[in-house]
């Protein structure tokens, strides 16, 4: 959802929390397409934390990265208000 992905990023850039971007152009391994096309449509971002080795018994990952993307989620739970419009609109 383009608005998601915006708050994400403009949350990101004011608490100077570091953040990659990346396309992907098939659906990812994990339920965030389901979420987003299920019904009517979710308003759905996607947060995925860099990994190596994934599903092994050695799968290694940044605890850094780990609190970074707390912060960032809990930064866009706590600027959610019953105002926020998650429709998409391309103006």
């Amino acid at each position: 959802n383009p608005r998601v992905s915006s708050r994400l990023r403009d949350l990101a850039s004011e608490y100077a929390i570091p953040i990659q971007l990346a396309a992907v152009a098939r659906a990812t391994p994990n339920d965030a397409n389901p979420i987003q096309i299920s019904r009517g449509g979710v308003a759905t971002g996607l947060v995925a934390i860099p990994n190596r080795y994934m599903h092994s018994a050695v799968e290694t990952i940044s605890l850094a990265d780990i609190d970074q993307a707390a912060s960032l989620l809990a930064q866009f739970a706590a600027s959610i208000t019953k105002s926020c419009d998650w429709v998409p609109r391309w103006d």
